[in-house]
């Protein structure tokens, strides 16, 4: 009996740590398409999910401004990938351009557009991990009274997604995202600077 509830307070612990993707979508990803945003110089996250049947786990890093490396490593039952790869933003966002990024662990090219405060727009056109063509929308909810913001996303790759996620402590973020209507993923981000 004990061996059951410390296995579920594992899977709860990692679930509720495993859904950063979406926690720093402004920055780096809505849930799983990339957004054209990098982080700034000497910066990293580490951003964790898991939809209890596989995990992603990803480490970002920023060694110069507007270009970010990362490895990630996927895995599910009989299965474990380990790849690195790099995204570098090109063209910052202007008054009447978004900005422009691309990336090599699925190829893409991304571009970002605030639309108004607290929304952003995102569309791009990849091969891989990533649709031909993909799309997302995130919306930052201030909910007043000491709670922290909210940010509600959706998105389309191959599917459509939605999810939320909600900064926790200054270098933290919880999430929660609902992939192709069926399943669910939860998950953490925590940011770090060197």
């Amino acid at each position: 009996m004990k061996n059951v509830a410390l296995k579920k307070t594992i899977v709860i612990f990692f679930a509720v740590l495993l859904f950063g993707v979406i926690s720093s979508a402004a920055e780096m990803q809505v849930m799983e398409i990339p957004t054209a945003h990098t982080l700034r110089r000497n910066d990293g996250n580490i951003v964790v999910w898991s939809n209890l049947s596989g995990f992603s786990a990803r480490a970002y890093f920023s060694p110069v401004e507007n270009l970010d490396f990362f490895v990630t490593l996927k895995g599910r039952p009989n299965y474990f990938q380990v790849f690195g790869g790099a995204k570098w933003q090109f063209l910052k966002e202007g008054d009447k351009l978004g900005a422009l990024a691309i990336g090599t662990d699925s190829i893409y090219v991304v571009m970002s557009y605030g639309l108004a405060p607290g929304t952003y727009g995102h569309i791009g056109v990849g091969a891989g991990d990533v649709s031909t063509v993909f799309a997302g929308l995130d919306y930052v909810v201030n909910l007043g009274s000491g709670a922290p913001p909210v940010k509600v996303m959706v998105e389309y790759n191959n599917g459509l997604n939605f999810g939320f996620s909600a900064e926790v402590a200054p270098a933290l973020s919880v999430g929660l995202a609902i992939k192709n209507l069926d399943r669910v993923s939860l998950g953490a981000t925590v940011r770090f600077a060197l």
